[in-house]
């Protein structure tokens, strides 16, 4: 029971802390990728740029192209996050134990007796 409990408290807390960290890459990426002459509310989010545009066709390309490379930077740091993860486990849940050959191990076995 307990460590069920901890595996949910640890899954949540990741979980968590992931959004938050991706979210933030996402954001900050946005944001760098919009020209600085670009209104403050449209530098805050896609939302923002798409509302603030107000048919200013060169803010909305602008605004997908910052959006867009900034999803892709997040990804890819998501994927690498990820491989990283599945060689640790790999690493960590591999079995050790030395293996007896398969001769051995018969040999080994008691003989039916006759």
């Amino acid at each position: 029971m307990f460590g069920s409990a901890l595996n949910d408290t640890v899954q949540q807390a990741g979980t968590a802390l992931g959004i938050a960290i991706l979210g933030s890459l996402l954001t900050s990426g946005f944001a760098a990728g919009m020209p600085a002459d670009a209104p403050e509310a449209a530098r805050q989010s896609i939302g923002g740029a798409l509302a603030a545009a107000g048919g200013d066709r060169t803010l909305v390309r602008e605004a997908r192209e910052a959006f867009t490379a900034s999803m892709t930077t997040t990804f890819t740091i998501s994927a690498i996050g990820v491989l990283a993860a599945a060689v640790l486990a790999a690493l960590v849940m591999r079995d050790t134990t030395p293996r007896q050959p398969v001769a051995e191990a018969r040999a080994e076995e008691p003989q039916p007796v006759a």
